[in-house]
């Protein structure tokens, strides 16, 4: 479950405990939150509410970071508040940590390692990249290797790698290139952010004009309800994150690209 899906902390609590099936749940959930199991029950079907220091123990128990804890504590605090003043104050706060979790630099903790001038050239043509992040694969670490495989002159990996490993992304050792430990990711603010969309995206369209049966491509236009979209958009993001946990200790044997796009027209 995703605690910034539910703008409600007791439908959140409810079901929570709906998905566990561990005999005594609910009293071990009360303890710690540190209160009565009665008191707790009272809160999930009454006008009760928890205090931040019975939130703020449950986030522990559940070992909830840093962003889902103030999310929880602010969900309780929203539903604590006596005026719509604190209320619309809580509320824009709520949007501000929802809002941060969409941000992927901010959701991987990577930090963009370039100036302008060498994001400029890492993102000005895609096979760059491609490239950086094929000598990952040990059948692709000798230029020639990668120059048959992306159908490119000799000369032009040559010099690509030469600039690469000006820049620190890449070493070369016993006639073998191979990446460093520095890890890159675009801000997404960052001017060269759309250009490195761009770049895939139009590599993506000459893949479906091959049509690869191990290929996905999809492209469709809906209309739906406001709170359909943000759900949508939620199951993007945890797509991501799973494929991010996949890819982590999967073995480096061939280079995928993949795109993903979903916003309102």
């Amino acid at each position: 479950m995703n605690v910034f899906d539910y703008n409600n902390y007791k439908t959140f609590l409810r079901e929570k405990i709906k998905l566990s099936a561990e005999r005594g749940h609910l009293t071990k959930l009360a303890s710690a939150a540190g209160c009565q199991k009665s008191y707790f029950a009272q809160v999930l079907h009454h006008h009760i509410n928890f205090t931040p220091e019975h939130a703020i123990n449950l986030c522990r128990f559940w070992n909830f970071d840093d962003a889902e804890e103030d999310y929880f504590i602010e969900l309780v605090n929203y539903a604590r508040a006596g005026t719509e003043l604190l209320r619309n104050k809580i509320q824009k706060r709520l949007k501000q940590i929802k809002d941060e979790q969409l941000v992927l630099a901010k959701r991987f903790n990577a930090d963009s390692i370039f100036d302008e001038q060498n994001q400029a050239y890492y993102y000005s043509s895609w096979l760059i990249s491609a490239i950086h992040m094929a000598l990952t694969i040990p059948e692709l670490q000798s230029i020639k290797a990668l120059a048959k495989h992306f159908r490119s002159e000799e000369s032009e990996v040559s010099r690509i790698l030469n600039r690469l490993q000006e820049i620190g992304l890449v070493n070369y050792k016993r006639n073998e290139w191979f990446t460093t430990k520095k890890v890159i990711h675009l801000p997404r603010k960052s001017i060269f952010s759309s250009v490195n969309h761009l770049n895939w995206r139009n590599q993506s369209i000459a893949d479906a004009q091959t049509q690869k049966n191990d290929s996905i491509h999809y492209t469709s236009i809906v209309s739906l309800a406001k709170k359909d979209f943000y759900e949508i958009q939620q199951l993007v993001l945890k797509l991501i994150d799973q494929k991010r946990k996949i890819i982590e200790p999967s073995k480096e044997e061939i280079l995928g690209c993949f795109t993903c796009d979903w916003f309102e027209v």
